[in-house]
């Protein structure tokens, strides 16, 4: 899953290495074990299955997105099966369990595979039946000027065994295509093995591979470099813009924007914001997004020219301007119309109370309380009541308790003014938004994880709620007590349920899919998920 920082630090060297297209290159396989183990009889095959499972994955992907078919190229024997490369370590088991999973390549680029030049799946097969520190696969790419990359793979059974295996290897392959994580729908991100990654299933992926060279024979060298240069953002509310002006002698084909984001498993890592498709040898790709924040200091952009050549360059940009708030608090002398943005009422009402000069004060009458709440449902209308499972402000919308309060004291107060009554009823909707027609158990966010997620649902009827925890053979592995719940959504994750990865006895598990089962009185629902290391 994850994407090596080994990498980033090769990038340099490689900067301006320029290289030569023959023949559609063709990706190299091998199988690297310690020097105390043996090798299972059958490992050929199973890596020939499991290979070309992957390979045919991404024809049939190119094909749905409407491309004509075709896929990556491996070596192969003369009758057709994948060649396995065998590389015996020059240690005991012992030593690479202590050892960074990527030390092995200094060893394997000794035997003679330089993944450097080619993109070579390392089938390590170690005792901890993971890699580099408990993952089943990690995989990443060589840039500017090298057809290199490397993915590394257990060949444990949880890792390595049928579409599970399929997924992981079609991942991490695609982190050796050059393909970063995309996380545009988190929280309702669910990959359902190959077919719902978004990372090599999305139009931006699939894009990016119809000009990758692991995908074409391409005769044409590469004549020059791509340049690549970004204007001073512009901001308009919460919206940051950005124009790149790039040029490519050998003309463009596609730019990726990415943010920089720290995983769930507490690495630094490219996501993908937005992408754009790019012709001729000079074009401009201008992203507008609303996902980076004041405290955000840079951003990325990869390019891909026409004959699949790829350069990354990573920009600082000065984004202190962009609002904390985003409330423009004119102060009307108490009376007036308001002029207000949309604000979280959840945040005015974190300041009830506070008097003097306070961006929640809506009427400017020197003190915080209900009536700015109010005042600011009403401006925000519709949008205070369209809570969203999808919304990246899940944490700032209110409980159905919180609002079900509001409503009782603003109906002490009642006053009859048109905005203040407009108010009630917005906050009448919202509080019917935050009523569930039905109970639901929802995709757990991030999925797949490592080591933690949080498991969203909805409750239409008050109930004590419990979420069980199953491996694929039926155990229980753990259960979540979450006590009696009222009525309303635990989607965020201060209110959905959590799980740190452990089983009952606080051990960490094993990579794999897990069954996740929600009892709320009389209701039960069941959903599966997928840690991936």
């Amino acid at each position: 899953m994850r994407f090596a920082s080994f990498f980033l630090t090769v990038i340099a060297l490689l900067y301006l290495v320029p290289f030569t297209f023959a023949d559609q290159p063709e990706v190299g396989v091998i199988y690297f074990r310690p020097s105390d183990r043996t090798a299972p009889s059958n490992i050929d095959s199973k890596i020939d299955t499991l290979v070309k499972a992957a390979q045919t994955a991404y024809g049939d992907e190119m094909v749905a997105d409407g491309y004509t078919r075709k896929t990556f190229e491996f070596e192969e024997n003369s009758d057709g099966t994948v060649k396995v490369n065998h590389v015996t370590g020059n240690h005991d088991d012992a030593h690479y369990l202590t050892a960074d999973g990527w030390d092995i390549w200094a060893e394997i680029t000794t035997a003679g595979y330089d993944q450097s030049e080619n993109i070579y799946i390392a089938f390590l097969d170690f005792s901890s039946n993971t890699v580099d520190g408990g993952w089943c696969g990690t995989g990443g790419d060589y840039l500017d000027g090298s057809l290199g990359g490397v993915v590394n793979m257990a060949i444990s059974s949880g890792c390595f065994d049928g579409d599970h295996g399929t997924a992981i290897l079609v991942h991490e392959l695609g982190h050796a295509f050059g393909l970063r994580h995309d996380y545009r729908n988190h929280p309702d991100y669910h990959i359902d093995l190959v077919t719902n990654d978004p990372m090599v299933t999305s139009a931006c992926a699939t894009e990016w591979l119809d000009a990758h060279p692991y995908f074409n024979d391409y005769s044409s060298t590469p004549s020059g470099s791509t340049t690549i240069a970004m204007s001073t953002p512009s901001i308009s509310g919460s919206d940051v813009t950005v124009t790149f002006t790039i040029t490519d002698e050998d003309s463009l084909h596609q730019a990726h924007f990415f943010e920089t984001i720290t995983e769930s498993y507490g690495f630094d890592d490219l996501s993908l914001l937005d992408c754009e498709s790019l012709d001729g040898t000079s074009d401009t790709a201008t992203f507008t997004t609303s996902e980076l924040t004041s405290a955000t200091d840079s951003v990325s952009i990869r390019v891909m020219d026409a004959l699949g050549r790829t350069t990354e360059k990573k920009f600082t940009v000065d984004l202190s301007a962009l609002p904390d708030t985003v409330v423009d608090n004119s102060n009307n002398g108490g009376g007036g119309s308001v002029n207000t943005t949309p604000l979280s009422l959840q945040g005015i009402a974190d300041n009830f109370g506070q008097l003097g000069t306070n961006a929640a004060d809506i009427n400017g009458d020197g003190v915080v309380n209900i009536q700015d709440l109010v005042l600011a449902a009403g401006a925000l209308g519709s949008d205070a009541a369209a809570p969203s499972v999808g919304s990246h402000n899940l944490e700032s919308m209110p409980t159905r308790a919180e609002v079900q309060a509001w409503l009782r004291e603003a109906r002490q107060v009642n006053l009859k003014d048109p905005e203040f009554q407009r108010g009630i009823l917005a906050l009448e909707q919202l509080l019917v938004a935050l009523t569930p027609k039905a109970s639901a158990l929802l995709p757990n966010y991030p999925n797949p994880f490592n080591p933690e997620t949080w498991i969203p649902y909805r409750l239409a009827k008050p109930a004590d709620t419990n979420i069980s925890i199953y491996s694929v053979n039926g155990h229980l592995v753990r259960s979540l007590e979450l006590g009696h719940q009222a009525v309303g959504i635990y989607e965020s994750r201060s209110r959905a349920a959590y799980w740190d990865g452990k089983n009952a006895l606080g051990e960490t598990v094993a990579s794999g899919v897990y069954f996740y089962v929600l009892t709320a009185g009389d209701f039960t629902a069941t959903r599966k998920m997928l840690i991936l290391k």
